[in-house]
């Protein structure tokens, strides 16, 4: 049987936000379903340029992992780009804050004017860390640093720069393996509300004609590794480990990845215990929070207009049926 290829960059080296990918792989299903997957973590240096969404619009990439703004910025770029579609979110809630530790000055996050922030180059990030300083009273004047992308936390745990955003269940534990307590901010506890992170970004050519055939059957199978996940999160750890054989897993150990992965298989499925689906609404109010408050620009800084973006085009749940 000849197997379609389909290519997957991560958004970051293999962790328990990817573990339904590996397993999927270990068990044979993409196999069973006619594909053979290419997983493309990100290179040591990770530029800009070598971001998921980018190796996508540039045909690297089939698909890749992302956050709900790495779409939002697919749709507010030049015509000429293509259009990134979430198919299905990986995290049904958020797991997501921003962080400082906890022996720091900064005690909320209005104390975070002055703050050194190590950003990912996001772009809408700053303008979302600054907007939630300020509904939490701040002015929202926190400084931002360039690291290398896989440093950002690290220069955290260093000192050489205050604050960055972290996931909890990842960079959180990794924190309390090195002893050091953290003092995490939570974006709806600032007024946030949040999108979805991370979600799967697929190339508008997968999602119709017969490449849409092959990104149907490459979701469901997903959904399958996900919900295994979910409900054996200390096995899927240990398949994580196999099938990813990186050396940053290795690193952290057996007993750490599946504490991680136990902490994050609470948030891959929805009340209804279905994985990947995402609702409309919080489509619509993250990116009216987004206008609303000035973060949505194009890239030359001039405001997005709202009805220039229609969030039934963002997403879809259509290859979950």
């Amino acid at each position: 049987m000849t197997l379609e290829q389909i290519r997957l960059a991560l958004d970051w080296t293999p962790n328990t936000n990817h573990t339904g990918f590996y397993v999927a792989q270990h068990k044979g299903w993409f196999t069973e379903a006619g594909l053979e997957i290419h997983i493309q973590p990100p290179s040591d240096q990770y530029t800009k340029e070598e971001t998921p969404a980018r190796k996508v619009v540039n045909g690297l990439a089939d698909c890749c992992i992302g956050p709900t703004e790495s779409v939002i910025s697919c749709w507010t770029t030049e015509e000429t780009k293509a259009r990134l579609v979430a198919v299905a979110a990986i995290l049904n809630e958020d797991a997501s804050a921003l962080t400082v530790k906890s022996s720091s000055k900064f005690s909320s996050l209005k104390s975070l004017d002055e703050a050194k922030y190590a950003s990912y180059g996001g772009r809408f990030e700053m303008a979302i860390v600054r907007q939630a300083i300020k509904n939490d009273g701040g002015q929202g004047i926190v400084t931002e640093v360039n690291p290398p992308k896989l440093d950002c936390f690290d220069c955290v745990m260093r000192g050489e720069t205050d604050s960055t955003w972290i996931f909890t269940a990842w960079e959180g534990l990794i924190a309390k393996k090195q002893g050091i307590e953290l003092r995490n901010f939570p974006l709806n506890e600032a007024g946030v509300p949040y999108g979805y992170s991370p979600v799967i970004l697929a190339h508008p050519d997968f999602l119709s004609g017969q490449k849409r055939d092959i990104m149907e059957r490459f979701v469901k199978v997903v959904e399958r590794g996900f919900v295994f996940a979910a409900n054996n999160p200390a096995e899927a750890a240990k398949i994580l480990m196999k099938e990813a054989n990186d050396k940053r897993l290795n690193e952290m150990g057996e007993d750490f990845v599946v504490e991680s992965q136990k902490m994050l298989s609470k948030h891959y499925l929805d009340a209804n215990g279905k994985w990947g689906i995402m609702e409309a609404k919080r489509w619509e109010s993250f990116v009216d929070w987004l206008c609303q408050n000035g973060c949505l620009t194009f890239r030359d800084e001039s405001p997005v207009p709202r009805s220039s973006l229609d969030c039934v085009k963002l997403f879809t749940n259509e290859l979950l049926k």
